[in-house]
């Protein structure tokens, strides 16, 4: 964390406790929690703010709950994620000439093997394999 962040850090610390904020305060703050990046410190402050425990905040109450809010951040991060690939709505598989599913049609496969060994450009598909699909063997 930058001595910048701390002081961040400490305006939302002291906004709610009234205590004065100045450069001395920042420093001792910033040279015993300055290792910690400043959203798991800010998640780490707010949840001391809700241990009925701890009045007076010190930063020692905010190291012990940097692992608590690490994984907080981490849970948050992992859901976020989640609804953004339930949000995903994928392609559906093109049908083939015989009104199947493409990659569920033996005989279009089979078709699209054969012509694949005939040529034999690229291990896995290439452009005369993609050419030959569109043009044979898509509905």
């Amino acid at each position: 964390m930058q001595l910048k962040e701390t002081e961040v850090l400490l305006r939302e610390m002291f906004a709610i406790d009234g205590r004065l904020l100045d450069a001395e305060r920042i420093k001792a703050w910033h040279n015993a929690i300055g290792f910690m990046p400043l959203d798991v410190a800010q998640e780490s402050l707010r949840i001391a703010r809700r241990d009925e425990k701890l009045g007076y905040l010190e930063p020692k109450h905010i190291i012990a709950k940097a692992r608590e809010a690490a994984m907080e951040l981490d849970r948050q991060q992992g859901n976020k994620e989640a609804q953004q690939m339930s949000d995903y709505k994928g392609v559906p598989c093109p049908k083939c000439k015989h009104n199947k599913s493409l990659l569920s049609c033996d005989d279009c496969c089979r078709s699209l093997w054969r012509f694949h060994q005939k040529h034999e450009h690229l291990k896995h598909g290439d452009e005369f394999c993609d050419e030959y699909l569109r043009k044979e063997l898509l509905a």
